[in-house]
């Protein structure tokens, strides 16, 4: 027999699903069932010191006061309206209004610059947007909010557009314009149907506890917008909004607003698990190592101290994240199992997700036992989402409610089906699924960005006797796999590897190399670099180490011209400048894309008087490579 909280979560999620379940469905629609937790609240937040509140109640007619606003200075005016402005209870105000008034939002994110999103302003045909930069079309927000306008909804006649654009990052191209209607977000809704199968935690009625969702995620990136915008506030969540996107400021608002529900990208939770290793150790002082050695690695000196290091663990998380936490969820990136073994042995219910803007959340590992947690695993699709593998492991899906097609000059080319990931995939005996890289050789790293290890291997193509070389990813590293011939001079090979890696970004750095007597090839004759990660992950044989020195991090940060390009990418990187560090990779490591470095190229010109022209569509990686650029150019 079940419990009576398995049946209210059941009932809970079959009556979301079916309130949904309609031909009709529109993003006007899903509005209004959310606005109908009328005696609830929707946004908590801290201004000058003081707890603020916005209710359900003040929904309707806020969003009618900004869509009236929109109106008059519009003049009634039809289309595209961006919406760049960074996470906060105005921004779903805003959203809605704008749909209200019969205009299409494109979400921008607001970390960057609204001049470098130009030609994506044009591409949309975009009537006017709503952002705190200076533009000839801004709309600056106070003008549509003023005192928190509010208009009587019966008074108002509303013109709802059924669309949202969202832009890919084009950290792997040119960035796309990707179509959603409301069909699409229901389908993203009605996706958690059979959640209570296997988990309690996710969603919940509030007869089992307000669930509090901390707005973490930009609100323009899919993950962000489903999660705190349509999902949570669906079910009749709190959305908790922080003062800053600082650690601090974070995890401030999670003890001090009660947060039970955190989602964030996997790197997120690394500077989490440093912050909490630092907090055991002034926790525990010196019995923190032992402590410390079973979180990492799961390693107990005596069985019995597994009750102990319990306790422990949960004194530690509530003074961390606070007493009401329950469920945390990461997605976005390639997520480390030692990064989920680290959180579930904290007893924290940590689990790993799946998704991309064309398609929205697809999966989400929701087993209630923490081993099958632990391995970073996606878990099944969700409902209404199907995974098939192809025979190279690439993730095909099927998914009901995708996004309706790309927006393009032509107007929308519809999405292929099966959708192409580009995901490599395995489906463990039980159903669940775990993804294995890029099938494009790619590495993605705990951010979910690109790196390219045939621009390592460049660097090192004339090593002194070796025949071949690949760059492959090891579970949490790199490391480099050499063909070396018999004349090879393993001493000349280390210090050479040790050469680059003084002069590489971080994420570059290989922490590993071992000569083989040959490498996998294909039929080709080229390198079988798949084929080389299992041979790795299977254990070697016949290998011989070669010895590699930790990347020194000794870095002049005192330099004027790193202090200021530094102060610079933090800006445009919406990042403390502690976060950027002169040898991190700009792309990789700090998330940078396309527009914000061509954003950074510009400034650098401007600043310092130096035409930036590469040779052979090369870039900067690195603040190091900028500074170094500068001072040879003779910049001031």
């Amino acid at each position: 027999m079940h419990s009576a909280s398995w049946q209210a979560v059941c009932g809970f999620l079959t009556d979301i699903y079916e309130s949904l379940d309609r031909d009709d469905i529109t993003l006007r629609t899903i509005f209004e069932m959310i606005c109908q937790h009328r005696n609830a609240r929707l946004a908590l937040w801290t201004e000058n010191g003081k707890k603020r509140q916005m209710d359900y109640a003040e929904l309707p007619t806020l969003c009618a006061g900004a869509a009236r606003q929109l109106d008059n200075l519009l003049e009634k005016k039809t289309g595209v309206i961006a919406l760049h402005m960074a996470n906060s209870a105005m921004w779903p105000v805003l959203f809605w209004g704008i749909l209200m008034s019969g205009h299409t939002p494109l979400l921008l994110n607001a970390a960057l610059p609204l001049k470098t999103f130009e030609s994506i302003l044009i591409k949309a045909g975009a009537v006017a947007v709503i952002s705190c930069d200076e533009h000839p079309q801004a709309i600056h927000p106070q003008r549509l909010l003023g005192a928190r306008t509010q208009v009587d909804m019966a008074l108002f006649e509303s013109r709802w557009t059924d669309q949202i654009i969202f832009m890919t990052s084009g950290t792997s191209g040119v960035p796309k314009l990707v179509v959603y209607n409301g069909r699409s977000i229901a389908g993203q809704i009605r996706s958690c149907r059979y959640f209570y199968r296997e988990t309690l935690a996710i969603a919940y009625p509030r007869s089992q506890g307000v669930m509090r969702q901390l707005a973490l995620l930009p609100f323009s990136h899919i993950f962000g917008f489903i999660i705190c915008v349509a999902w949570y506030p669906f079910m009749g969540a709190q959305i908790v909004y922080p003062a800053s996107l600082n650690p601090d400021d974070m995890l401030f608002a999670c003890q001090k607003q009660r947060v039970t529900h955190l989602c964030a990208v996997p790197s997120y939770y690394e500077i989490l698990a440093r912050i909490m290793l630092k907090g055991a150790k002034a926790l525990l002082g010196k019995q923190a190592d032992g402590f410390i050695a079973w979180l990492k690695e799961g390693r107990l000196q005596k069985p019995e101290l597994y009750q102990r290091y319990q306790g422990f663990a949960k004194k530690l998380c509530s003074r961390t994240l606070g007493h009401d936490i329950r469920y945390l969820i990461s997605g976005g990136g390639m997520l480390s199992p030692d990064t989920a073994a680290f959180f579930n042995r904290l007893g924290l219910y940590f689990c790993n997700g799946y998704g991309m803007t064309e398609l929205g959340i697809l999966a989400v590992e929701k087993s209630d036992k923490p081993d099958k947690r632990m391995q970073a695993s996606i878990g099944t699709p969700s409902y209404g989402v199907r995974f098939t593998l192809d025979e190279q492991g690439e993730i095909l899906v099927d998914c009901d409610y995708a996004a309706v097609g790309y927006l393009e000059e032509d107007g929308l080319i519809p999405l292929e089906k099966p959708f192409s990931t580009k995901d490599l995939g395995r489906m463990l005996p039980d159903g669940r699924y775990m993804l294995l890289g890029r099938h494009d050789d790619i590495i993605i790293d705990s951010d979910g960005n690109r790196i390219h290890p045939h621009e390592i291997e460049e660097r090192l193509r004339r090593l002194p006797g070796v025949s071949g070389l690949c760059v492959i990813q090891g579970e949490k590293k790199l490391v480099l796999l050499l063909e070396g011939r018999p004349e090879g001079d393993v001493e000349a090979i280390s210090e050479a590897i040790n050469r680059v890696n003084r002069r590489a970004p971080a994420s570059h750095y290989l922490h590993e190399a071992w000569i083989l007597p040959s490498l996998c090839r294909t039929a080709k004759g080229e390198i079988n670099r798949r084929a080389m990660a299992k041979a790795y992950l299977d254990g070697l044989e016949n290998a011989a180490p070669v010895s590699v020195s930790e990347p020194s991090e000794g870095v002049e940060l005192t330099s004027p011209l790193v202090i200021s390009i530094r102060r610079k990418v933090a800006e445009l990187m919406n990042v403390s400048q502690e976060q950027v560090f002169p040898g991190a990779n700009l792309f990789s490591e700090l998330g940078m894309d396309s527009l914000s470095y061509m954003c950074l190229v510009q400034w650098l010109e401007e600043e310092y008087h130096v035409p930036f022209v590469l040779p052979d569509q090369q870039r900067f990686e690195t603040i190091y490579q900028c500074v170094e650029f500068v001072q040879n150019k003779g910049g001031q």
